[in-house]
């Protein structure tokens, strides 16, 4: 169990952080004031936190934490919801939807988002992948974290993470997926599976399906990526909310499709490039 609660404290509670932090720049509808943003979002985000159940699983503890996961990020997914909803029966407009002539410009919030593509790394150096603008990046908040990149995008309500497996530990490849496609450690209410496909990421022998799914009254859209880069298996999995997906598609595939294993140091210090 001391295993099960490290993983929670150091991989679901930044999660659920993220997901929840107020994503969306507010507007003031009409009769509203700016200077009552910050108690609106006070009032709104203590109605959000309150809102949700509880959870219990049983089994092995990778399957109790991989369940925790789902349900944090399930139970995130439904705090923005609420947020969201609280903030606009009490007058309040999304800045990002259609403005009507004469609305309010927008109060700015600081994201942390980056405004440039950027490559984001493993802590080993191993593996990268390139972020577009918009996305925030995260480091494993500790060694024995599951992620080796974790990043979210909050204007989408998306977010990536990034897992690498030594090659020698996976030797067949096509049954390691068959085997997380019929026994997913993260279980979804109203589960609609897609084909497994084999695909090829810039010359990396890969897989992919996609799992449709209710988690603590979100409607979820979730895409697994499984490639051989060589060393390693690296699964990417990027999921967002069903009604944002099918727009976010194009993008998400570029991302995935950036994917690289990278040389150790040792090997560049062999070919002489490190003196």
């Amino acid at each position: 169990m001391h295993h099960v609660h490290r993983f929670l404290v150091t991989v679901l509670l930044p999660i659920t952080f993220f997901l929840s932090a107020c994503a969306h720049t507010w507007v003031p509808g009409p009769g509203m004031n700016a200077e009552d943003l910050g108690p609106e979002k006070a009032r709104c985000s203590y109605i959000a936190r309150h809102g949700g159940s509880g959870f219990a699983a049983a089994g092995s503890p990778r399957y109790v934490a991989a369940a925790a996961l789902g349900n944090a990020i399930g139970e995130a997914f439904r705090a923005q919801q609420d947020f969201n909803d609280c903030m606009e029966a009490s007058g309040w407009r999304i800045a990002d939807q259609p403005r009507t002539a004469g609305s309010a410009q927008p109060i700015t919030q600081t994201t942390g988002a980056s405004s440039y593509p950027f490559a984001a790394m493993s802590k080993d150096r191993r593996i990268q992948i390139v972020l577009p603008p918009g996305w925030v990046r995260s480091d494993p908040p500790d060694t024995e974290s599951d992620f080796v990149i974790f990043a979210r995008q909050p204007s989408i309500d998306a977010v990536l993470g990034v897992e690498e497996t030594p090659k020698e530990d996976i030797p067949d490849l096509q049954a390691f997926v068959q085997a997380k496609y019929h026994n997913p450690l993260t279980q979804v209410g109203d589960p609609v599976f897609g084909q497994i496909r084999a695909l090829s990421i810039e010359g990396y022998a890969a897989f992919r399906y996609e799992v449709a799914g209710t988690l603590r009254g979100v409607r979820l859209h979730i895409v697994h990526t499984f490639a051989d880069t060589g060393a390693f298996i690296v699964h990417v999995v990027i999921l967002t909310t069903d009604s944002r997906f099918e727009a976010q598609r194009s993008e998400f595939d570029r991302i995935i499709r950036t994917l690289s294993e990278l040389k150790p140091v040792a090997a560049y210090e062999t070919a002489g490039h490190v003196h």
